[in-house]
């Protein structure tokens, strides 16, 4: 472990495994990171790059090479198994203004499973910002329909570590099922998390503490509220096509930028709000009706635990 690592691992946190803390509607808190720790070296990754505009099933095929920047490989002494571009780039509505923002999925190391831990960090910076997680951790949310993790299943950019290549392309292969896997919970998450957010509207955070002032109600804490509630809708009324659900363009991406820029009123913006939580809880018996998809959790489930006992193995073995 290279002193990067140490400096790490002292300063990110280690929640007990299936430990509640984090909640199952809401993505991790985060927590520091280290900006230079583990960066990879060589072609380490494949790339999959699905174009922004294009869902053919071309695009969707993993290929060798490597992005824009030298890739990170390890962080705190944990691989990293996949890591993709989520947040605004994901759902065409970034901007001049918009940082990149990604999620690394890890993969635990021996200590994490003799001490039944799940490890997670987040590193923030003017250009670019991630958060880490635990693989088993992605699969625990996935199967309760955290809106923030099927995410990374529809990500515009994936880069996979190159020993996990056929578990990336498995992911994407049924990345449609594993959205659609428990509709229950993913409506639960949306509402609950949308209306929290409404709730702390106009407190704001130390980061978006300004927006309440200049604009009299934190914009970015609205788009996501509006933005979660209209998931559903879209979801629902595009067929059940979680990509195109995500994927702003047009007139209705031109109303979540007015949302963003703080175009919307802060007189209008609690109405608004509050017409698509009847929109949303209009939907609910599509939504609750739909059956949770047992075979497909169990696929991931065992899916997850051959990476795991793969990665142990090996570290077994370096010992």
């Amino acid at each position: 472990m290279n002193s990067a690592d140490r400096r790490l691992m002292a300063r990110c946190k280690a929640t007990p495994f299936g430990d509640a803390a984090t909640g199952d509607h809401e993505e991790e808190e985060p927590g520091p990171g280290d900006n230079d720790a583990g960066k990879g070296k060589g072609n380490f990754f494949y790339m999959i790059s699905i174009d922004d505009r294009s869902r053919s099933d071309d695009t969707d095929r993993v290929h060798d090479g490597m992005g824009v920047e030298q890739q990170r490989s390890r962080l705190a002494g944990r691989d990293i198994i996949l890591s993709t571009r989520v947040g605004a780039h994901n759902y065409n509505l970034d901007d001049a203004g918009s940082d990149e923002d990604w999620k690394h999925l890890v993969l635990p190391n021996f200590d994490d499973l003799y001490l039944k831990r799940a490890f997670a960090a987040a590193e923030t910076s003017p250009a670019c910002d991630y958060t880490a997680h635990d693989l088993r951790r992605f699969a625990d949310l996935l199967r309760k329909g955290n809106p923030y993790f099927l995410e990374i299943l529809f990500s515009r950019q994936w880069r996979v570590h190159d020993r996990h290549k056929a578990f990336g392309q498995a992911l994407l292969d049924r990345r449609d099922g594993l959205a659609a896997m428990n509709r229950a919970g993913l409506y639960r998450n949306c509402l609950g998390t949308a209306k929290e957010k409404m709730r702390t509207l106009r407190k704001g955070t130390e980061t978006t503490l300004p927006l309440v002032r200049r604009y009299g109600y934190d914009t970015k804490e609205a788009l996501h509220a509006f933005r979660l509630l209209d998931l559903l809708a879209r979801y629902a009324g595009s067929g059940w096509d979680f990509g195109a659900a995500l994927w702003y363009d047009g007139a209705s991406r031109q109303q979540m930028l007015a949302i963003k820029k703080g175009s919307v009123d802060n007189s209008r913006i609690d109405a608004m709000l509050t017409e698509k939580i009847k929109e949303a809880e209009g939907l609910a018996s599509c939504y609750h009706g739909a059956p949770f998809d047992a075979e497909l959790a169990a696929w991931l489930e065992m899916a997850v635990r051959r990476e795991v006992r793969l990665a142990l193995a090996e570290e077994l073995r370096a010992d």
